[in-house]
């Protein structure tokens, strides 16, 4: 029996596949030559809460900042606080698992202008990465989407919001340990003790004035003259 012979057959790169190969090759150099900072994905969910509760962005990647004596400042506009009040929405409705079909279009379009480079730098014990965003907007909304995906055992889990009326701020319960060697239990309904105190006060209020409350009935009653036969 003759053996069939065993053909190798090589396809040709298109041109748009070519273009594609350049770009990727010019995004792999520069970003191994940037000084951008190696961000973990940590890292950037705080920047991006600091972001939401604060207003400084000049830690994120896409972000407007001039430099003045060698230290960076961002630039304050209507447009970024515009974009402040939308991720704290996003924010909101990550926490209660309740984004809209139209807001993940939105995300999903946004984070699309933005290209993720992973920095194999194993220091910290976590990869890291190197963002390269069109604009402020493209690195919030990956960022809120990494937390939607990874809502039941990651970073979307460990993102909560301040229950006390009146703050609303957002944190992660991991940061909340107060000795993590010591395997504290995280904080998760508020995002200090100031504020965990301050909710529990009008409980603890009531409770006070119900037992003083008692407390002076019965006062009362073991102070009553007794009616003689």
């Amino acid at each position: 029996m003759s053996q069939a012979k065993t053909v190798l057959e090589f396809s040709t790169p298109t041109e748009a596949e070519k273009e594609a190969s350049k770009a990727v090759a010019t995004l792999v150099e520069f970003a191994a030559t940037s000084n951008a900072p190696n961000i973990t994905e940590k890292s950037l969910v705080r920047a991006v809460v600091n972001f939401a509760n604060t207003g400084q962005a000049r830690d994120l990647p896409g972000a407007p900042v001039i430099i003045v004596n060698g230290q960076s400042f961002c630039l304050a506009s209507p447009e970024m606080d515009a974009l402040r009040a939308q991720l704290q929405n996003d924010l909101t409705a990550v926490v209660q698992d309740a984004l809209a079909g139209s807001t993940l279009q939105r995300l999903r379009k946004d984070s699309s202008r933005m290209v993720q480079v992973p920095i194999h730098e194993m220091s910290l014990g976590v990869p890291t990465y190197r963002y390269f965003p069109m604009d402020l907007s493209a690195v919030l909304a990956h960022t809120v989407l990494m937390l939607r995906d990874k809502a039941k055992n990651g970073l979307g889990k460990d993102l909560k919001q301040c229950k006390l009326a009146g703050c609303g701020q957002f944190f992660l319960s991991s940061d909340m340990v107060a000795d993590t060697s010591k395997g504290g239990r995280p904080r998760e309904r508020f995002c200090k003790p100031e504020h965990m105190a301050a909710a529990q006060t009008p409980g603890a209020e009531r409770t006070r004035q119900w037992r003083a409350s008692k407390a002076r009935q019965l006062a009362s009653l073991t102070a009553a003259p007794t009616k003689k036969e």
